[in-house]
């Protein structure tokens, strides 16, 4: 992603989603054609996190937090010895944030914005990289917690996609005589293949991939996932618009699902999280974190 700071400078939300829609906007002999995507497409990600202490401007000092800590895991603590972070403030609630790895000669550019009790993060960083950067980041600040649904609210609220059906999708389902779930990964799929997962295997989504149309052929291509993550992969030129409109509503709908589970929960579905990791009774850290330093500010 290579965005300059005046692209989102004074701008709503959506007027941000509508810049950074336009790096995965594709012509309709493209889209008509297109039958399988190869790894290296470009794609629109935006992780949806529960925002309980993150300011805006505030990256550098988290990241010194949890250096600092005394009950850091060692996972944390390479993670954020093998990075450099930036942060450039843009408006009161958006930033630009670059993580840098040095050993790969490479920086990754992310776009914060924090609003109404939500961190948004959007980025066309590919998976392999999302992986080792901003992933790593949002499971090792204390300060936010990504949002998640179960399989039936991730079903329920993609069939809420207007003028969309089921293109594919990701399961998991415990097979007979193996100790763990194996996972069903169907591309292309057809009506009711979802359906049928559920029902022969117990099948339970984590991922829903969607093909919506706009007059009336296939114009955007996006998917859902249970981790709070919503992708756009292909916008049809001229159906940027409606594009937004669907994260929009994929992002409302899971800023107010109930289906969130809670930092304990995620202990038990054993999510590797230095947020996590603070709640039990490991030493703390001999320095305040910057929500207390800021509050002490105040004061």
């Amino acid at each position: 992603m290579d965005i300059a700071p005046s692209d989102i400078e004074d701008k709503s939300t959506r007027e941000v989603l509508d810049e950074l829609i336009q790096y995965v906007v594709t012509s309709g002999e493209e889209m008509e054609s297109k039958t399988t995507r190869s790894g290296g497409q470009t794609d629109l990600n935006i992780y949806l996190c529960d925002n309980q202490d993150y300011d805006i401007g505030e990256l550098d000092q988290w990241v010194t937090y949890i250096a600092e800590n005394d009950g850091i895991t060692g996972h944390a603590e390479n993670y954020v010895g093998e990075h450099t972070f930036s942060e450039q403030v843009i408006d009161e609630d958006i930033s630009l944030v670059g993580i840098s790895t040095p050993a790969k000669n490479r920086e990754d550019e992310f776009v914060f914005v924090a609003k109404d009790g939500y961190l948004w993060v959007l980025t066309t960083v590919h998976s392999d990289w999302r992986d080792k950067t901003i992933e790593n980041l949002l499971n090792y600040l204390p300060c936010v917690e990504r949002l998640y649904l179960s399989a039936d609210d991730l079903r329920e609220l993609t069939d809420e996609v207007k003028d969309a059906r089921v293109s594919g999708f990701t399961a998991k389902y415990h097979a007979p005589n193996r100790e763990r779930d194996a996972t069903l990964i169907f591309s292309g799929a057809e009506e009711n293949d979802l359906e049928d997962a559920e029902e022969t295997f117990d099948a339970k989504p984590t991922r829903i991939e969607f093909d919506q149309t706009n007059s009336p052929a296939t114009a955007i291509q996006g998917s859902n996932t249970n981790e709070g993550r919503v992708t756009m992969r292909s916008v049809k030129r001229g159906s940027e618009g409606k594009a937004v409109d669907t994260i929009m509503g994929l992002t409302a709908g899971y800023q107010s699902w109930t289906g969130r589970v809670s930092k304990s929960n995620m202990l038990r579905c054993g999510k590797n999280s230095i947020a996590a990791s603070l709640l039990t009774d490991s030493p703390q850290s001999n320095s305040p974190t910057p929500t207390e330093s800021r509050r002490r500010t105040k004061n």
